[in-house]
């Protein structure tokens, strides 16, 4: 599964997709320094996974939440909001 093999860059790219459908798995290949290949086949299993869906070929494809995609990109979304507050031990 590909949300277990790297979740940063899962949730990088779920959080980003709305966004930036045409340049997301770019954007996701520059951050994490990944060649086209890897990012291509990346994404090829987050589509696989339910996560998102592709339309067009190679450098005209565009990417799209699926319902799946969106509860998991809502659910890191809200990771990202909350802080965590430290027991004082004094």
């Amino acid at each position: 599964m590909a949300s277990q093999q790297n979740p940063a860059l899962t949730e990088y790219i779920l959080l980003n997709v709305e966004r930036y459908p045409d340049r997301v798995a770019t954007l996701a290949a520059s951050k994490f320094r990944l060649s086209r290949m890897g990012i291509s086949r990346y994404m090829a299993r987050l589509v696989e996974e339910g996560l998102l869906t592709a339309e067009g070929q190679t450098r005209a494809r565009y990417y799209e939440l699926t319902s799946k995609g969106k509860k998991h990109a809502a659910s890191a979304a809200h990771q990202q909001r909350q802080v965590r507050v430290l027991p004082d031990f004094s």
